[in-house]
Parts: C-alpha cells; sequence; structure tokens
C-alpha cells in the first residue's frame, strides 16, 4: 500500500520564515516612517505679506536722500550754515525708530510663515531682514563719532559749516546718509527679490517634503568610529532641530486645544 506524501515545503518547516529584505528597501521603509505625516485636508502654499510694507520702505527712504540733498542745495547762505546738520541728525533719529517698526514687523510675518512649516526659508529671511536695522544702528554710531570729531577739531563749527562739500560737518554727514541710503535699498531689494521669487513658486511647506529627509541617505555607512568631517552635517542638524521645535509647539498648541475642549465637554455634562 503506498501512501502518498506531500512535498515538504519551506513554509511547512520554518512557517516564520520570510525572505529578507535588501539593506536599501530595509532604509526606504526606515525613512517612510520617520517622515512626518500631516493631515492636513487641502494643500496650502506660503505667501509672504511684506511686499508693500517693503516697497513702501524704499519709497521713503528715496524721499528721505531727496529731501536731505535738496535741503543742502538750497539752504540760504545768510542763514546759519549749520542747522541743516541738526535737521539731518534728528531725521536719522526718526528714520531709525521706523526701521525698528519695520524689523518688527517683518519678524512678525517671518514668524508666521514659521507657524506655517516653512522653517527653512522662514530662517533665511529673519537673517536678510535683520540687515536693514544693523546698518541703520551702525549708521547711528558713525554719525555721533563724526560730529564729535569735528567738534574736537573745529574752534568755530559755524564757520566749518560753511566749508565745501567734503570739509563741512554738514557735507560729510550728507555724504554718509547718501552711503547709508544706497545699502538699505540694495538690501530690501534683494529681500523683496527673494519674497517674490518664493510667492511666485508655490512651495509646500518643509515639514511635507520627504525630500528633505534624503540626506539620511548620506550617513549611511559600514563605517565604525566617528568621522571628523562629514559634508552637510552641520545644516542636516540645523533642519533637524527646526523641525523639532515645530513639532513640539505644534504639540503644545494641540495639547491646549484638547485641554480647552475637555473643559468644555465637562461643563457641558454637569
Amino acid at each position: 500500500m503506498s501512501t502518498h506524501k506531500s512535498p515538504i515545503t519551506m513554509d511547512v518547516v520554518f512557517p516564520e520564515f520570510r525572505p529578507c529584505e535588501s539593506d536599501s528597501e530595509q532604509m526606504d521603509s526606515d525613512l517612510e516612517y520617520l517622515q512626518p505625516v500631516l493631515n492636513t485636508p487641502t494643500q496650502h502654499y506660503g505667501y509672504v505679506k511684506t511686499i508693500w510694507v517693503s516697497v513702501s520702505y524704499i519709497f521713503l527712504t528715496v524721499i528721505l536722500e531727496i529731501i536731505a540733498v535738496t535741503v543742502y542745495v538750497n539752504w540760504p547762505s545768510n542763514s546759519v550754515q549749520c542747522e541743516p546738520l541738526f535737521y539731518f541728525l534728528y531725521g536719522h533719529a526718526a528714520f531709525w525708530i521706523l526701521t525698528v517698526i519695520f524689523d518688527h514687523y517683518l519678524k512678525w510675518r517671518h514668524h508666521s510663515l514659521y507657524l506655517n512649516g516653512y522653517l527653512d526659508f522662514s530662517e533665511q529671511l529673519k537673517k536678510i531682514s535683520s540687515f536693514p536695522l544693523q546698518i541703520i544702528s551702525l549708521w547711528n554710531a558713525v554719525l555721533l563719532a563724526v560730529v564729535a570729531w569735528y567738534h574736537q577739531t573745529t574752534d568755530e563749527l559755524e564757520k566749518a559749516c560753511s566749508e565745501t562739500l567734503m570739509r563741512s560737518p554738514v557735507g560729510g554727514v550728507l555724504t554718509l546718509i547718501s552711503i547709508e541710503a544706497v545699502l538699505l535699498i540694495v538690501l530690501v531689494a534683494n529681500y523683496l527679490y527673494k519674497v517674490y521669487h518664493f510667492n511666485s513658486g508655490r512651495r509646500l511647506p518643509d515639514v511635507e517634503i520627504s525630500s528633505d529627509w534624503a540626506p539620511l541617505h548620506t550617513f549611511v555607512s559600514d563605517e565604525l568610529g566617528f568621522k571628523e568631517s562629514i559634508n552637510g552635517v552641520e545644516d542636516l542638524l540645523l533642519k533637524q532641530a527646526n523641525r523639532i521645535r515645530f513639532y513640539k509647539n505644534e504639540s503644545e498648541a494641540l495639547k491646549r486645544k484638547i485641554a480647552t475642549l475637555s473643559n468644555f465637554q465637562s461643563e457641558a455634562i454637569n
């Protein structure tokens, strides 16, 4: 009597056995697990609403420069010659206050962009937009030093103000203010270019772009130990730190919302 024996398969002998994945497939699955998941119903694109205020700042800078040159050229010869010097210093102090307001407004807009998930670009804008305030603050110190030097080296200031453009304290301050105006226009124009390019690009938030996690492939190696220099490590760590702060802020905001909803639910039940 012959009995039929079924062939012994790998699944029967080793029921838990499965072919192992390759290193690249395992790496891809790990990256897919690490990537952030945002349950957003619709895609939204970032838009920085600072173009109009930046254009206004450039326009105001040009107007103030034209006024300063006009006052210097058309100042009557029979009037006090040092009077325009004080007008320039007062005007520069007022312009510094306006620049502080402009800087705080830009920071507020950039923080809103950061909260929407544009971590890298908001950090880039924060650095670029800080230059105008730094320049005009530096110029405050330079103008103070120039005026103090004229007072120290000139026996009669009124007579010195009647000299030619470069030898007069009025002309020297006007020249410095003109150089400052050119620097401010160039810096704010560069900021405007980057903002316009970003707004027209319709870019997704950084936290929704999986390619930002691609640098993880670079650091997969069979070598053991510490490598003293790896290209892109600092940039990668900075990006990951920004994302950790973003998710921490999002988590805290979500906790506050849950607590508020729990309080409302408790009050409704009671």
